[in-house]
């Protein structure tokens, strides 16, 4: 799996180089120890998921990133299901300092990856004969990042130096958020089925208030005045628009 120029996880220039080599399950379970049994009880399960993610370099640039999720459900003090599924990609990074290189594969690869292991669980719990099963998102970025917006960092410059330079350096131009209604129980629209609710969200992700223009006057003072402008270039919104 490759990225084209320009698509968010792929690089633009000839020195820093990033790109998804593949995706692949590496290993999947589902256990029901208590059927058929648990079947014919009230359906009201306790639900523990855990999560976790590493790192395997594999030489030349690339690295193995995989991301463990375990969710146990139990209904009463019986198990009902418990499906475990290891989701694993290959990436290739070249030419970026190690703290980014961190970054990239501590919290932009997992992210990558979580949505198969969504899939691969719900495909799974479904398959076992239980109701259907959807994990809730996951930001991996908040956990890896877990100080951003912490008073002990000073000005937040880790965002400026790690998280923003990851963005501006890669061109990662598209913050694409696809939007699916996977249950109808959940909806707060009435009457909508999942054929009804499914598009997809493109949002600027390098422009616009994300370019710093702006500051404070008379800090700590009754007179503080902040202000902030959002700069949108023309090529930056068509490349949204025509995306």
């Amino acid at each position: 799996m490759s990225t084209e120029p320009g698509a968010p996880g792929a690089s633009t220039t000839s020195e820093q180089q990033f790109s998804i080599q593949r995706v692949y399950l590496k290993d999947a379970s589902l256990e029901s120890p208590n059927s058929p049994m648990v079947f014919l009880k009230d359906w009201k399960p306790e639900v523990e998921v855990n999560l976790g993610a590493s790192t395997n370099p594999q030489g030349n640039d690339h690295y193995e990133v995989i991301v463990n999720v375990t969710v146990t459900a139990r209904s009463g003090e019986d198990t009902a299901f418990l499906v475990e599924v290891h989701q694993a990609g290959i990436f290739m990074v070249r030419g970026y300092p190690k703290d980014q290189i961190d970054v990239l594969l501590g919290s932009y690869c997992p992210g990558v990856l979580f949505p198969y292991a969504r899939e691969a669980i719900s495909d799974l719990v479904t398959k076992g004969g239980f109701p259907q099963f959807v994990l809730a998102p996951v930001n991996f970025d908040a956990i890896y990042l877990g100080a951003l917006g912490d008073a002990r960092v000073p000005r937040n410059q880790h965002a400026v130096d790690i998280l923003l330079g990851l963005r501006f350096q890669l061109d990662l131009y598209i913050n694409l958020r696809p939007v699916k209604l996977l249950d109808p129980r959940y909806c707060p629209l009435k009457d909508k089925a999942p054929e009804d609710l499914r598009f997809t969200v493109f949002r600027e992700n390098t422009e616009g208030l994300y370019t710093g223009i702006g500051g404070q006057f008379k800090r700590g003072t009754p007179d503080e005045v902040a202000i902030e402008a959002e700069l949108n270039t023309r090529k930056g919104v068509e490349r949204i628009i025509r995306a």
